[in-house]
This record gives C-alpha cells, sequence and structure tokens, in this order.
C-alpha cells in the first residue's frame, strides 16, 4: 500500500560520520508498505533547483550525492503527519525498514534504518549496515 503523507516542503538535517551537519529541504514525503518492508520517501530536488548554482542549500545536496556513504543520520521535525509511518513500523516490526532519498538528477538512496524519537524530532539513524543502495536510474523528481 501506498500513501503519501504529505506534499509540501519540511526542512531536514543530514548528520554524517565525523560530526559534519547540513540542513536541507524535501518534500513529497511517500510510505509504501507490504509484508517485507516499510519504505518511507522524500524528494530533495528542491535543493537542485535553485538559481544560484553556489547557494548553501545546492552545495549541501551535492554533499549529500557525493557523500551518501557517510551518512549517520536523517533529522525530521516529529509532526502529526508522520504517525501513520509509526503505526507502520510498530506493526512491521519484522519488515525491512527503508529510507529513500530522492534527487533530480542523480540515482536516489535507500537506506536501512533505525528510528529515535526525541521530544520534538525523529532520528533516521542509518543502519549498521549503512551504505546505501543506489538505484541504477535517476530518479527525476515532479
Amino acid at each position: 500500500m501506498t500513501r503519501s503523507l504529505r506534499r509540501g516542503n519540511e526542512r531536514i538535517d543530514v548528520t554524517y560520520r565525523g560530526g559534519d551537519t547540513d540542513s536541507l529541504i524535501a518534500r513529497h514525503f511517500v510510505m509504501e508498505t507490504n509484508e517485507h518492508y516499510v519504505r518511507f520517501s522524500m524528494d530533495l530536488s528542491p535543493n537542485e533547483r535553485t538559481r544560484s548554482k553556489d547557494s548553501n542549500i545546492n552545495l549541501d545536496v551535492k554533499k549529500l550525492i557525493e557523500r551518501a556513504a557517510e551518512v549517520e543520520s536523517f533529522q525530521l521535525s516529529k509532526d502529526k503527519w508522520l504517525n501513520p509511518l509509526g503505526s507502520a513500523l510498530r506493526k512491521n516490526r519484522e519488515a525491512s525498514w527503508e529510507l529513500v532519498i530522492a534527487f533530480k538528477d542523480s540515482p536516489s538512496h535507500t537506506y536501512k534504518f533505525d528510528l529515535e524519537a526525541t521530544g520534538h524530532d525523529l532520528y533516521f539513524q542509518v543502519a549498521s549496515t549503512g551504505k546505501p543502495s543506489q538505484d541504477e536510474s535517476p530518479h527525476k523528481a515532479c
């Protein structure tokens, strides 16, 4: 079952091994579930659509594309629209939990994750097998 959770923009923070952190904009949050996996995806193409290719946000998304294998976590604000994701993860504890990061012109990346919640934030901690798998064809964002 595929379900759109949010279409609008949301700020996310990306933390790399070694402590570097960047802030990006994500949109089109979608959850797909079946007996084998719970897949949460987000589109980072707004960061690539800036007029200034030297802007911080454009440089940060390029850094993410280059350092995808070094990602430690993705952080999102815990909002009500994420409740269906939490319910799906609780119901499917044995399924693979996957986070898909889509870009405008680069291949998307899929991470296995563990979820950690704090007061107002959710942390998608890249699992110890944290090397992202790279989709063969670029995801063309809407």
